[in-house]
């Protein structure tokens, strides 16, 4: 499923171009410099935000130049940091050994094609957001699972499952009200969603210091 590339500032009424999309793009730029320096030996939490870097980079891209390729090369980018996430979560905060953590980072994205019919019966919930709707629910899993063994980590996994299902309107709304605000609201999903992806290399590096025994 490659992300749809359409976005009211790309719709020709904004005569600048994509104003509002390309600044709020550098946010992702914004979050892994302000993580770079705290993550210091913790590799796969700076894996996660090279990862980070790159999809800031291609979003920038597309809203900037609109490529031909833009919706696989975001696809990639999305894909990167998925895996090296759910690579981190296993390895690191479920305590999997290798052969586990890597089977995890390699299902994350088809369970979350799987699950994405949840979301598709949600009215107005657009084809673009309903990929990311799964995510929600299995931050909340993990948040079940560690509340006994990491309390903490439970918690801020839950605000992450949170923050992500109160951001998917926003994104949704985008195309829906363009004649009323030529802007659109998908710059305000470029915002939360950076946040997102910051405050889960967050928590995984405040997991890892919890729990020195166990390195990723």
């Amino acid at each position: 499923m490659l992300p749809e590339l359409n976005y009211c500032e790309s719709q020709g009424q904004i005569h600048s171009g994509e104003p509002l999309n390309v600044a709020t793009s550098l946010v992702f730029f914004l979050m892994a410099g302000l993580l770079w320096r705290s993550t210091k030996g913790y590799p796969l939490a700076r894996v996660m935000i090279i990862a980070l870097v790159v999809l800031g980079a291609v979003i920038t891209n597309n809203h900037l130049f609109a490529p031909a390729y833009g919706a696989i090369s975001l696809y990639i980018a999305r894909l990167g940091f998925i895996v090296v996430l759910f690579y981190a979560i296993g390895r690191g905060i479920l305590e999997l050994p290798v052969s586990g953590a890597i089977l995890l980072a390699v299902l994350a994205l088809p369970a979350a094609w799987g699950m994405s019919a949840l979301f598709e019966m949600i009215p107005g919930m657009s084809r673009s957001s309903v990929i990311y709707g799964p995510f929600a629910l299995v931050f909340g899993m993990l948040a079940l699972i560690l509340r006994g063994h990491a309390p903490e980590t439970s918690w801020r996994m839950a605000v992450a499952g949170l923050w992500l299902l109160l951001a998917l309107p926003i994104r949704s709304l985008d195309l829906k009200y363009c004649g009323f605000f030529p802007h659109g609201t998908h710059f305000l999903w470029h915002i939360l969603i950076a946040l997102e992806m910051g405050w889960l290399i967050h928590t995984y590096r405040r997991h890892m210091l919890a729990h020195r025994d166990v390195q990723g």
